[in-house]
């Protein structure tokens, strides 16, 4: 869990703060008695900054409990409003890795696309026939022994990843709900936030936000740049 002397600030300015969120920290107040990272980063910033009221923080989108990566918190509420609509039209640019026990999706620096229509049945998220409303595009990375995705992700829907790669008999490794035979540390599962990339919503300039990859993914040395950029290529295609 993190605490706040050990947070890692992947990126901050006077309108945002994004951090590398660790396996295990709740994004947001859920219905457990756990503390959040939005109350971590809050006491840290009126800790660090001297603030002698209430800090605000917006969160703009979660990672679910057992995910690491990239998240962007508001640290004002006009900044706040213009990013949820960002990421509400789908502006915002989301690359995730996944290691996953076998798969292999698209070719040719071609990304394959998934389109599923998703249902919520208890602490699952299933496919099912009908309208699709879950969108990613997906491509295999080469490698010698693991089977390692890249995906950006279109829509935002509750596990979509997981529900996704399952449902094509790709369960994410360490990710026991949806299959998985491995365990990782701390409950931890092989998929992550590695990039998301914006116009800033107030200084209107290009922002690329990426958190390196732990290491219990073992996924080695990946050029997260040329990832970010052939989806970004594949995207104006």
């Amino acid at each position: 869990m993190t605490d706040k002397d050990t947070i890692e600030i992947l990126y901050e300015d006077n309108h945002l703060i994004a951090i590398n969120k660790k396996p295990g920290d709740l994004a947001q107040s859920d219905a457990s008695e756990e503390d959040p990272l939005q109350d971590t980063i809050m006491a840290f910033l009126k800790e660090r900054d001297k603030k002698p009221g209430n800090v605000y923080l917006g969160t703009l989108h979660r990672l679910d409990k057992p995910v690491s990566g990239v998240v962007v918190f508001a640290k004002t509420s006009k900044a706040a409003a213009r990013m949820s609509e960002i990421i509400r039209s789908r502006e915002a640019l989301k690359v995730y890795i996944a290691v996953t026990e076998k798969g292999s999706f698209g070719k040719d620096n071609q990304p394959e696309r998934f389109s599923d229509a998703l249902v919520r049945e208890g602490d699952r998220t299933f496919t099912k026939a009908g309208k699709p409303d879950a969108f990613l595009d997906i491509i295999t990375l080469p490698s010698s022994e693991r089977k390692i995705q890249a995906i950006r992700l279109i829509s935002g829907k509750k596990h979509q990843i997981r529900a996704q790669l399952t449902s094509r008999g790709c369960p994410i490794i360490g990710d026991r709900r949806y299959g998985s035979k491995i365990s990782l540390p701390e409950d931890a599962i092989a998929l992550h936030c590695l990039c998301m990339g914006f116009i800033h919503p107030v200084k209107k300039e290009p922002v690329h936000i990426v958190a390196p990859l732990p290491e219990y993914m073992e996924c080695g040395s990946l050029d997260a740049e040329k990832i970010i950029s052939m989806f970004e290529e594949n995207n104006k295609a």
